[in-house]
């Protein structure tokens, strides 16, 4: 199951029931630039192609800016580097592994190497099938 952060970590019932079946976290703790480069780049393109953002919801730029969007993308991030930390350290998180990943290096190094297990996996069920 795929949670967005900010839903966990606004919603503390959430990161409750979720976390408390994960076994790990993996935090992309991007550098600001990367990060609200990607959100800015990626909210344009959807404008300009006039992409649905959700099945009948098309991008506006005025919408991103009215829903604090970029504000968002900018501040949030600095404030996660606090709260996550705090919120792993509680007692009922203690079995859950966090992987942070601060650089796009990291980033696909990690996925290259859990896309490799990820097949391995996929290769050894089918062999018993």
């Amino acid at each position: 199951m795929t949670v967005p952060l900010c839903a966990l970590l606004k919603r503390p019932t959430a990161a409750d029931l979720v976390w408390a079946q994960a076994d790990t976290v993996v935090w992309l703790d991007l550098p600001r630039r990367v990060s609200f480069s990607r959100v800015l780049s990626r909210t344009v393109r959807q404008f300009v192609r006039r992409v649905d953002v959700f099945p009948g919801c098309r991008q506006s730029l005025w919408a991103a800016w009215r829903d604090r969007l970029f504000h968002s993308a900018w501040r949030e991030p600095q404030k996660y580097r606090s709260v996550i930390p705090a919120l792993l350290d509680q007692p009922e998180y203690g079995h859950v592994h966090l992987v942070r990943l601060q650089s796009r290096r990291a980033v696909a190094a990690w996925s290259r190497c859990n896309v490799d297990l990820g097949e391995s996996k996929r290769e050894e069920s089918d062999g018993n099938s």
